[in-house]
């Protein structure tokens, strides 16, 4: 004995996209529904079946949430790189270093510091140092005192 049938729809092809959690589930959610739509009332879809689907979405989104909030934490471990490098740099400034420049080691006095995107950057005789260059601190040079010329 045939059935007839219950929507006068066909199903369509499935389109062409690139898919992204977000897009995965609501293309899920879709496909759930249009399944107990479609599913003949006599033979109704197994509960088990069903839970079992419900975990799967569940577990998707958990996936989804984990990934924003790792997202999130890599972001936020840059950021405090970056205040790292520049307090450690800024805590140079007015000492003597001894850095590896392009044509052997240099020295020179830090001027400033920076961050940009290529990390933190020393100014030492206006020439741009980046602070994994350094390898020695010798300090703050001598000042002559001018108190005790006259």
């Amino acid at each position: 004995m045939e059935t007839p049938a219950i929507s006068s729809e066909s199903p369509s092809a499935p389109e062409q996209t690139n898919y992204t959690l977000p897009t995965l589930k609501q293309d899920f959610l879709k496909l759930l529904v249009q399944q107990m739509r479609n599913q003949d009332p006599f033979a109704a879809a197994d509960s088990g079946a069903f839970l079992e689907q419900m975990a799967s979405f569940s577990n998707l989104e958990q996936t989804q949430n984990l990934n924003q909030s790792i997202g999130a934490l890599i972001a936020l471990q840059s950021q405090n790189a970056a205040i790292q490098d520049l307090t450690a740099g800024s805590a140079l400034i007015g000492y003597e270093i001894v850095y590896e420049g392009e044509d052997g080691p240099r020295s020179g006095v830090v001027e400033s510091v920076s961050v940009g995107s290529g990390g933190t950057t020393l100014k030492v005789g206006g020439e741009k140092v980046p602070l994994l260059a350094i390898t020695e601190v010798l300090g703050k040079p001598q000042q002559e005192d001018s108190s005790q010329g006259t």
